[in-house]
């Protein structure tokens, strides 16, 4: 029964620890996980599919994500900048 205790209490940390990660308060902007992982807008928009062009301009704020995108980025991100973040950050800025 100790063990048992001992493992919960252990799984319980890890839970409480990974709860407070950076990463996992609040919105997850792309620009800060680009900058966090060293990546640029060549390596966002390759690995979702689309334009350079369409990941500067949304990173500058001068256009709206789209749903297609915003779901690509999600999925490239490891489902760390999600469609939500994308659409909480642009009504933030505005």
């Amino acid at each position: 029964m100790y063990r048992i205790q001992r493992h919960l209490a252990s799984a319980a940390k890890i839970i409480l620890a990974l709860s407070f990660a950076p990463w996992h308060i609040g919105v997850m902007k792309l620009s800060r996980f680009l900058q966090t992982n060293r990546m640029t807008a060549t390596d966002c928009a390759n690995g979702v599919g689309v334009a350079v062009s369409c990941i500067t301009r949304l990173l500058n704020g001068e256009r709206l994500v789209d749903l297609r995108t915003a779901v690509g980025i999600e999925k490239w991100s490891g489902g760390i900048v999600t469609p939500k973040d994308l659409l909480r950050e642009k009504m933030n800025d505005a």
